[in-house]
């Protein structure tokens, strides 16, 4: 099985091409392959409420395997336990990072209308938008960005404020000693 790797993140690709001819001293394959796994996504979950880690690992495992219609589901579960976490008006500032994603990459709203729909329409799972790869991986890219604004963003400089904090403390705790 050919491996084809990345420029990147550096992770292989696995593909399989169907044999055209097999020769003495070569083999011929197809143009056309299948991808047969997506390696892993990485992302800081540490800092995502548990609910929301658990669904979104779910979300990202499907997304490797290349079922992008489970993935659109739990990308929208995710979603929805993610504005529940972030309490009122969380759904409204997770909406206003993802329109100035879509803007900072440059997708139009015909384009971008599937992904704003598998994250903020409510309903039933049936009414769903059916996902093509390309459209998958613009939400993959979107919502590690919305959690990335709304959660790891906000974890981070709070950490890095708390060890500011305790460096200035203890720097003045022995400046008076």
């Amino acid at each position: 099985m050919p491996v084809l790797r990345r420029i990147r993140p550096h992770a292989p690709v696995f593909l399989r091409f169907a044999v055209k001819e097999i020769g003495e001293d070569h083999v011929e394959l197809y143009r056309n392959f299948v991808e047969l796994e997506r390696p892993k996504e990485r992302f800081p979950f540490s800092y995502l409420p548990k609910h929301t880690e658990v669904l979104f690992r779910e979300a990202l495992s499907c997304y490797s395997i290349n079922n992008f219609n489970a993935f659109a589901s739990m990308c929208r579960r995710s979603a929805a336990s993610a504005f529940e976490s972030m309490g009122e008006g969380g759904k409204l500032r997770a909406f206003e990072e993802v329109l100035i994603a879509q803007d900072l990459a440059g997708i139009d709203d015909d384009s971008f209308a599937p992904i704003k729909s598998v994250l903020f329409d409510s309903g039933e799972e049936e009414h769903l938008p059916l996902l093509n790869r390309v459209q998958a991986g613009v939400l993959l890219e979107v919502l590690k960005d919305m959690f990335y604004q709304c959660f790891v963003r906000e974890g981070k400089l709070t950490r890095a404020i708390k060890v500011r904090r305790f460096f200035v403390e203890d720097g003045d705790l022995a400046s008076t000693a």
